[in-house]
């Protein structure tokens, strides 16, 4: 026999009586014990696994487990710890990202995909396969969480000598991530989506949190999120679509930052909804222009309809009256500046800036104040008028910029509003405890109340 042989079968010796990676791990585990449950809104859920080892290997209750399957967990939870979400622990590699682009969103929203322009889909699949935007948009999926609905996971891992390891999540999110494991009394976070998939593969199909923590809805969740982030590009190209000419138009005197066409309604424009039956339809736009302060933008409400956009010359004619209204009070000019984060939109609805709607509106309010006179002397100069909300979108104030440059506080708020008026809390009749009083107040082109 050539010494070569002899080194193999020497080899080939020594290794048939060296157990595998396996059986050495797995064979210092006695029992793996799954705690898998969920409450909050409805009915609680839970389900637990108890796994067993037996002479003849792994058993949950009558049914042997395959003890790979245990080797996976092991080495999952032996592994270093991943410090942060990462997309090819996650599975996203860029041919995943091309198979699932399009079976996303015909999970989470098919009607909407299907009914979109060809430049729309489009734009959803190329971001959705762009890996680098990707990481970008994963983190946003794991910043928050919601309050009806609180999963946990426990998996106690105990060896022949009684030494327990722990991982729990009580995370929200696909994969339930991040872990904390507890080893010897030291615990570490990880992102580790390795460890959800090997405690998947020990829970039965109907097991609680089970697709939750096989990461099943990742196609659908991605494609919700991309749906989101692309939405204002995404209903500019509908805008291009349908009435492309009147966009051009607007374009060629604002930045156009957001357009999109539908039958919304506020408390300046649109008709409710009655039964269920949307009102008439509008072009909703945003702009915005170089030349105007950070933080100061247009609202612009037009009437659409048969593919027409009816006061777009109207709008470009006339909007540089209202912007010039509210930019010339010292005052506000230099407080719109010093809070561009607060955000101030000047709105125009139709024909001008305080539509018909919102007179209508604003004289129910005030009626109801007991300040009729302040209604009259509003009517008269309504067309005039340049509508400020103060605020960003769910949570704004109004203010009327009248033409004397005097400004009346309508649906204003002194606790929950963007501007807390020292003005107002010094008054005789302090809005810091009676804020109803402040519904109408009126501040002087010098900041200061004049009236109420």
């Amino acid at each position: 026999m050539t010494s070569y042989l002899v080194r193999l079968v020497l080899v080939v010796s020594f290794l048939s009586l060296v157990p595998t990676v396996t059986d050495a791990q797995s064979s210092i585990v006695a029992q793996i014990k799954i705690d898998s449950g969920w409450g909050g809104l409805g009915v609680p859920q839970r389900y637990q696994v108890h796994i067993v080892r037996k002479s003849t290997g792994y058993f949950a209750g009558d049914k042997k487990v395959d003890g790979q399957l245990i080797e996976n967990l092991l080495q999952a939870l032996s592994s270093p710890a991943v410090p942060e979400l990462d997309l090819d622990n996650l599975g996203i590699t860029q041919a995943w990202l091309d198979a699932n682009a399009e079976r996303g969103v015909r999970e989470y929203a098919d009607v909407v995909y299907s009914a979109a322009a060809p430049n729309q889909q489009a734009l959803y699949l190329s971001t959705f396969k762009d890996v680098a935007f990707m990481k970008r948009l994963l983190p946003s999926l794991y910043g928050g969480m919601w309050t009806d609905d609180y999963p946990w996971v426990e998996v106690d891992v105990i060896k022949k000598d009684g030494q327990k390891l722990v991982v729990r999540s009580e995370a929200q999110q696909l994969f339930m991530l991040p872990w904390e494991v507890t080893n010897d009394g030291r615990k570490i976070k990880t992102w580790n989506a390795e460890i959800s998939r090997s405690v998947v593969a020990l829970l039965p199909v109907k097991a609680t949190n089970r697709d939750r923590l096989s990461g099943a809805r990742l196609p659908s969740v991605l494609a919700d999120a991309v749906l989101r982030s692309i939405e204002d590009k995404w209903n500019l190209l509908n805008v291009e679509n349908k009435v492309g000419k009147y966009l051009r138009e607007l374009q060629g005197s604002f930045e156009v930052e957001s357009a999109e066409i539908n039958s919304y309604h506020n408390v300046d424009f649109g008709k409710e909804w009655v039964n269920g039956a949307a009102g008439a339809e509008n072009l909703q736009a945003v702009l915005k222009r170089s030349d105007l302060p950070p933080g100061f933008q247009i609202g612009l409400v037009l009437p659409y309809e048969s593919g027409e956009v009816r006061g777009v010359n109207t709008f470009i004619g006339n909007a540089n009256h209202y912007i010039d209204r509210v930019l010339s009070i010292p005052w506000l000019k230099d407080f719109i500046r010093s809070n561009s984060r607060m955000g101030f939109e000047l709105r125009f609805v139709s024909d001008r800036s305080f539509s018909a709607k919102a007179m209508q509106i604003f004289a129910s309010d005030m009626r109801l104040k007991g300040k009729e006179s302040l209604v009259k002397e509003v009517e008269k100069v309504q067309e005039g008028i340049s509508l400020l909300a103060v605020g960003w979108k769910y949570n704004r104030d109004y203010w009327l910029v009248l033409p004397d440059n005097r400004i009346v506080l309508w649906r204003f708020n002194m606790y929950r509003g963007p501007v807390k008026w020292e003005a107002l809390k010094s008054a005789s009749w302090d809005c810091s405890k009676y804020q109803d009083k402040c519904v109408g107040a009126i501040i002087s082109p010098d900041g200061s109340v004049t009236e109420h």
